[in-house]
């Protein structure tokens, strides 16, 4: 019995020391919340030495806008319940304030009974500093991270702005050379051409060999004609506002393979004969347009189809060739004319991308919304 006792005092003696030298403030309290005991973390935490306060209420520590936290604290202890990192402020002797992490245990006597709480608090000060440091660091990173974004969507809302008029100008001063092509250059060697019909029967009666070599003449003037009009329709497709996208591909098919001797073929969908006159017309053509051209160039092909197809919420042009493929023309798969083809699919809306034909050649697709998408530049 006396060596239990002994043992006893020798395990309280050694809490007490462990409690004594803990770098914590711990401190113990009835359930009134008077403090009964305060050990020398408590005192360097606080400022407190320990007569100082043991007999006095813990709320000396607590600011007065939140002395409300004691009596719930005490409530909890009575039910025997354990607060764990309870994070809050508490007050030095000398008047400043200090973010604290509370630990509070119930203290049980010898029947099991409630008598008071531990509280080991636990200075968080430096931590907190850090937390609001790195929570202004991150407003101020997502406040420059937002005002990028918003400048960036500025700048590509004024690219887009400014692409968008480039393309107007283009579109602009082709129609202007087309009109000047049709209605000037080739209006006068239409003209030219009655002239020399008119000499050519005046020499029929005085010279038959010059008449055939003027005959001969007139025939390259006419082919010549016929090709600065081809010329013109591809800079000024007024099929389009007549009869629509169709009937201008076929025109601009006709004179491709009138030009360069390639079989090219236009094929539509019964769904798609009179499709598109609106604004997305101008941009499809001219992706064909530009599409047929990189053929005739580079694919060495035998026949070009262009193909206009009707789904449900979309529209398609495709134009396939049977010639050498992407493989064995790196220039057709990533050059200028594929980035503008692109941009125009992209001013409607639309993709656009080039790639091998599974049964040879290359095919370009353009894919577009079933209706039209108004931009900012259409809108404005």
């Amino acid at each position: 019995m006396v060596g239990d006792l002994e043992s006893s005092e020798v395990t309280r003696g050694r809490l007490a020391a462990i409690v004594e030298s803990s770098d914590d403030a711990i401190v113990s309290k009835d359930l009134n919340g008077v403090i009964t005991s305060w050990n020398a973390g408590a005192e360097r935490l606080f400022g407190y030495q320990a007569c100082e306060v043991i007999g006095r209420p813990v709320a000396i520590l607590i600011p007065p806008e939140r002395i409300n936290e004691e009596p719930g604290i005490l409530d909890r202890i009575r039910r025997g319940e354990r607060i764990d990192h309870y994070e809050t402020v508490r007050v030095r002797k000398d008047g400043t304030r200090l973010d604290v992490s509370l630990t509070v245990s119930p203290i049980l006597d010898a029947h099991g009974h409630v008598i008071g709480a531990s509280k080991t608090a636990r200075d968080i000060t430096d931590r907190k500093r850090m937390e609001a440091e790195l929570k202004a660091w991150n407003e101020q990173l997502e406040s420059r991270v937002r005002q990028q974004k918003i400048q960036l969507q500025e700048e590509a809302k004024e690219r887009k702005r400014l692409e968008a008029e480039i393309a107007n100008a283009v579109e602009a001063e082709r129609l202007r050379l087309g009109q000047e092509l049709h209605d000037g250059l080739a209006q006068e060697l239409t003209a030219f051409g009655m002239m020399l019909d008119v000499l050519e029967q005046k020499l029929v009666r005085t010279s038959r060999t010059r008449a055939r070599e003027l005959h001969k003449l007139r025939a390259t003037l006419s082919s010549t004609i016929d090709k600065a009009r081809t010329l013109a329709k591809g800079f000024y497709p007024v099929e389009i506002e007549r009869h629509g996208l169709l009937v201008a591909l076929q025109e601009i098919a006709a004179g491709a393979e009138c030009l360069s001797g390639i079989r090219c073929t236009v094929e539509a969908d019964d769904h798609a004969i009179a499709w598109l006159k609106d604004t997305r017309a101008i941009q499809l053509f001219r992706i064909a347009q530009e599409g047929i051209h990189n053929a005739v160039k580079h694919s060495k092909a035998t026949h070009i189809v262009v193909r206009l197809a009707a789904r449900p919420g979309e529209r398609s042009l495709t134009v396939q060739d049977d010639g050498i493929g992407l493989g064995s023309n790196g220039h057709r798969s990533g050059g200028l004319g594929l980035r503008i083809m692109q941009y125009r699919a992209r001013m409607i809306g639309g993709t656009c991308e080039l790639k091998n034909a599974p049964s040879g050649g290359v095919v370009l697709t353009c894919s577009v919304p079933d209706r039209p998408v108004t931009t900012e530049t259409e809108s404005s």
